[in-house]
């Protein structure tokens, strides 16, 4: 029987903890022990003493001798902020904000940052003890897994098909039985903003479906009177990191502290930011109301990183001379003979830049201010960077990234994913991943007709249609002004077919207008038309799928003959408490009556008796009913 796994982390504070030194920049402290149990030990070179195990010579102990023993540790934080688990001590010693757990012999092993000691390196270090839940009882890993699983509303996941979206978060969220009081004191027991994990599959082969953080928690039903919280039942819902990204930024302010003779109209203002290149960005006196024959101007936040280079300063858009110019401060200068207070200056500045030069790349600028105002850092903690670095390298688009006025850091974000066709979303493992969309990827999976539960349901809407596209690119900051490519190249030919002209506008952060022509192609190969939609429902064997994958749909003509056509995946849906998936697929194109050359042989998937595949360049037919064999002669 499919079983469902629900694991939740409670954040237990670690106090008066005794970390001892393993070996160079790695420290370990043991997690739980027996009071009774007393042995010899070592607690430090040359230090040795009698006692409970894990303690020291003085009974400095962690947390309490009668500490619950922890089966498994999937989270530990390090001043509120995750460290990165890793498998083995080699992992360990090469990343730092690193923790290794030793279940066995309850041992915490950590590599903080610049090697000090934790209870140096740290504020404060919590360990994140995995509790574990399911619909039936079974053991996992070691771990018991409580039968409390009473329902978990659907696991989804979403694209907007036109591709104007603003990053949309699909909330997790499980119920569990309450009715003898388990979790009345959950909103006591440091539950929120912990890791929960869900997984589905047979006992010892489970599959991680989701990953994400405690968000809320809220008691329903009826209660008995010895209650403190009533309800029998608790549901626990949880979202992922990109819920991070809310905040606004820029959000280093002007003060009058800091620059005493700042107009007052400029305190409370923000300083910019600024990566690739900015034209006629926001400057702001810092001296405009002292006696001077110097004015000093701050134009960008180098906090970050110095700049490259400041190329044209104007005064009332005309062109000036400037002098004392900073790359690691944001500043330039001006004379009195050229400004005059009141005026409106502006600058042309190539902006941030790093070892390897100007950051242009959209994924690299994404990245960069994540690690910068959240606490999502470049590590394998947070990104599937294999994936991540794959992507960014495949690009060949650069972007400029201008910010004057405070903005939130999920718009930011999409703004970069929009100019390159792509996708900043969360795996399964709750790392960031970035997809681009592209319809000439070979189709991953073939879903057939008899593997549906119910007749695909198709719909046809209008309201994404368009025969011409607006891109904007080259984007001056001064009166928001940005050069314009309109693509009309199907304009008529698309009019004479749906009797509609729709103009649709992106802004992009691209930078030439060979860059817009290409993205404006793009979009205009996407939704150039009225494309069918399918909601497909089969059985499990499908979850692997993802947005933005291409696949094969089996449909029916009118008169009944199977027919192949090529779809994007534009949703998934998993119901786990009925074991199906739903997908939302959008149409790319037709393929025909068979599938040949898109039909690749694949072990994971369960072949009927007369189904062809291509395998090896050799187009095969199933002998029999088979799924990880090959039963086939050629065709």
């Amino acid at each position: 029987m499919k079983k469902v796994l629900f694991e939740i982390d409670q954040n237990i504070l670690l106090t008066d903890t005794i970390w001892v030194k393993y070996e160079n920049n790695i420290w370990y402290a043991t997690y739980s022990w027996d009071e009774n149990e007393k042995r010899d030990f070592a607690y430090g070179v040359g230090g040795f003493g009698f006692g409970v195990y894990g303690s020291s010579a003085t009974q400095k102990q962690l947390p309490t001798p009668t500490q619950e023993r922890a089966f498994k540790v999937s989270s530990v934080l390090g001043s509120g902020s995750q460290l990165l688990e890793v498998s083995n001590l080699t992992e360990l010693r090469e990343n730092e904000n690193s923790f290794l757990w030793d279940g066995v012999n309850q041992v915490l092993y950590i590599h903080a940052e610049e090697g000090v000691s934790p209870e140096y390196a740290y504020s404060s270090v919590e360990v994140g003890a995995t509790k574990g839940f399911s619909n039936k009882a079974t053991f996992y890993n070691s771990l018991y897994y409580d039968p409390r699983v009473t329902s978990i509303p659907n696991i989804t996941n979403t694209i907007d098909s036109q591709f104007h979206s603003k990053i949309s978060f699909d909330p997790a969220s499980i119920q569990l039985n309450n009715k003898d009081s388990y979790f009345d004191d959950f909103g006591n027991e440091n539950y929120y903003g912990s890791e929960v994990r869900i997984y589905y599959g047979d006992d010892g082969d489970f599959d991680l479906l989701y990953t994400g953080y405690v968000e809320s928690y809220a008691f329903s039903g009826s209660s008995s009177s010895h209650k403190k919280i009533a309800g029998d039942t608790i549901t626990i819902s949880a979202n992922d990191n990109r819920k991070l990204l809310t905040n606004s930024i820029p959000d280093r302010l002007l003060t009058i502290e800091d620059y005493p003779f700042l107009s007052e109209s400029e305190i409370g203002g923000v300083i910019p930011l600024g990566y690739g290149y900015a034209k006629k960005g926001k400057t702001i006196c810092l001296n405009e109301e002292e006696t001077t024959s110097t004015f000093v101007f701050i134009f960008v936040d180098t906090q970050l990183h110095s700049i490259n280079s400041v190329n044209k300063v104007y005064v009332n858009n005309k062109e000036v001379p400037f002098f004392n110019e900073s790359l690691t401060l944001g500043t330039f200068e001006l004379s009195h003979s050229e400004y005059e207070k009141g005026d409106l200056v502006t600058v042309d500045f190539d902006g941030y830049e790093d070892e390897n030069g100007l950051i242009l790349n959209p994924l690299d600028i994404i990245s960069d201010l994540l690690s910068y105002y959240t606490t999502i850092k470049y590590t394998n903690l947070y990104y599937d960077i294999v994936s991540w670095e794959l992507i960014r390298d495949s690009l060949t688009q650069t972007t400029s990234l201008y910010i004057s006025k405070r903005k939130k850091i999920l718009e930011i974000v999409n703004d970069l994913t929009i100019s390159v066709f792509g996708l900043f979303t969360i795996n399964s493992y709750g790392k960031i991943v970035f997809k681009i969309r592209d319809i000439n990827k070979t189709a991953t999976k073939t879903i057939k007709i008899s593997e549906l539960i119910k007749e695909t349901t198709e719909s046809l809407p209008s309201t994404e249609y368009l025969n011409s596209v607006l891109v904007k690119y080259n984007n001056s900051e001064e009166n928001e002004k940005s050069s314009v490519y309109i693509n009309t190249d199907k304009q008529e030919e698309l009019f004479l077919k749906h009797k509609s002209n729709i103009e649709k506008e992106y802004n992009s952060l691209l930078n030439t207008k060979q860059e817009s022509i290409d993205l404006s192609n793009t979009i205009l190969s996407f939704f150039g038309g009225i494309f069918q939609r399918y909601l497909v429902e089969t059985k499990m064997q499908y979850i692997d799928l993802e947005i933005t994958d291409c696949v094969n749909l089996q449909i029916n003509t009118l008169n009944k003959t199977p027919f192949y056509i090529k779809c994007e995946v534009l949703g998934t849906n998993i119901n786990l408490n009925d074991n199906t998936f739903l997908l939302e697929l959008r149409f790319i194109e037709d393929i025909g009556l068979d599938l040949k050359h898109y039909l690749l042989y694949d072990v994971n998937t369960l072949y009927l008796q007369g189904d062809v595949v291509m395998n090896n360049g050799i187009l095969l037919r199933a002998n029999t009913k088979n799924k990880g064999e090959t039963p086939f002669i050629c065709v």
